[in-house]
């Protein structure tokens, strides 16, 4: 009976160490953050970038492409990014409009704008402009996932309690989301007000 009382203590103890382990896992992540959404300008943005449409998983295999060619001509990007068109939720995959690519400063951009567009990039400048935003930290891959998950709703929200406009597909779409993933945070940005087409 003493032993069977011991496995089950044991055993206790390595569930409640578990619990402790994912809660603090969970928390590193971000999982209990709190998103706190603010409007404010961003830009001008100088960006190199390839087009997209399809699945919006489909995106980093391009942004690999990118950074391949950033790295051959041996320039550092600002950071990385993404711009999402449409809504997932209400527009079928196949049709998912997206740009994914990286930041680079004005004189980097200014310098090798045409060596970049020969290797296969666009270039766009994002003019300074409004927008509603919050943030996540990075960590890792998996901070993408968490973030993805924290940040569109506390988005969809406060855009909602603005009684912003909602999103509406559009050939010439004028609204958009934009990621920027820099070495220790994601910014998670949406037009203000967002995705007004």
């Amino acid at each position: 009976m003493k032993s069977l009382n011991k496995f089950f203590i044991v055993i206790g103890a390595i569930c409640a160490l578990l619990f402790v382990l994912i809660l603090g896992f969970i928390g590193y992540m971000g999982g209990f953050r709190e998103m706190v959404v603010k409007e404010q300008d961003f830009g001008p943005f100088y960006l190199f970038y390839h087009s997209h449409t399809g699945p919006y998983s489909e995106v980093s295999q391009l942004h690999k492409k990118v950074t391949k060619i950033i790295a051959k001509e041996k320039l550092k990007s600002e950071a990385s990014f993404g711009i999402y068109y449409d809504d997932p939720s209400k527009v079928e995959k196949s049709k998912l409009r997206s740009e994914v690519g990286v930041i680079l400063t004005k004189v980097t951009a200014e310098k090798y704008t045409s060596t970049l567009i020969k290797n296969g990039l666009r270039f766009k400048l994002l003019a300074k402009r409004p927008y509603i935003f919050t943030s996540f930290p990075f960590h890792n891959v998996l901070s993408i996932f968490f973030g993805l998950s924290k940040a569109y709703p506390a988005l969809g929200k406060y855009s909602k309690e603005k009684q912003y406009p909602e999103y509406k597909y559009n050939n010439k779409p004028k609204g958009f989301a934009l990621e920027i993933y820099n070495e220790n945070e994601i910014l998670y940005l949406m037009t203000a007000p967002p995705i007004a087409q």
